[in-house]
């Protein structure tokens, strides 16, 4: 069997190759996904209503602070200017949460959020499904979704609060049996 050759030199070959893997490089630099404009990212924030994402954040922190106040009384019964102070307590922790907790206040740190983990194509894509029926129905449905879902997990999870109860009590005795051995 008779091998063609061409007539290259050697140093001929070796400029090609180095050529070639520089045109690679740059294909797949090129070929790279580029980050997402912030100007897209806030209309994927507009269309998927991010805004009442965040304004149903705050309710869920109302309740969670009534059922923290109802716990830390632990059952004892607050007279009526132990109430006024809790209240004021729970309404000024409202205050700096709903502040610090805001869509404005948040948005500079989602947009990083977002530039690190998605492409512009990928954000392209979102906002293309999110605006049609489906993604509009999805975006409609989705409070409800994540609220029976943290339903379902509460109930999951039921069990397990009063093992982790009896498991404090537990700890705490020994704290206390530790110290009183001291």
């Amino acid at each position: 069997m008779r091998y063609i050759s061409f007539p290259f030199t050697r140093k001929f070959d070796m400029a090609r190759l180095t050529i070639a893997w520089i045109l690679a490089l740059v294909l797949s630099a090129s070929a790279h996904a580029a980050s997402p404009t912030p100007e897209s990212i806030e209309r994927l924030m507009v269309l998927s209503q991010a805004d009442k994402l965040f304004d149903a954040i705050k309710p869920r922190m109302e309740s969670m602070m009534n059922t923290m106040g109802e716990q830390a009384s632990q059952g004892a019964k607050i007279g009526p200017d132990e109430q006024k102070i809790l209240n004021k307590f729970r309404a000024d922790v409202m205050t700096v949460v709903i502040s610090e907790m805001s869509l404005e206040r948040m948005k500079p740190t989602l947009v990083q959020i977002y530039v690190t983990n998605f492409s512009q194509e990928e954000v392209d894509s979102i906002i293309a499904f999110y605006e049609t029926p489906a993604g509009q129905s999805m975006i409609r449905k989705m409070p409800q979704v994540m609220q029976a879902l943290m339903q379902e997990m509460q109930k999951i999870m039921a069990p397990s609060v009063e093992k982790m109860r009896k498991l404090s009590q537990e700890m705490q005795a020994e704290l206390q049996a530790l110290r009183k051995k001291k």
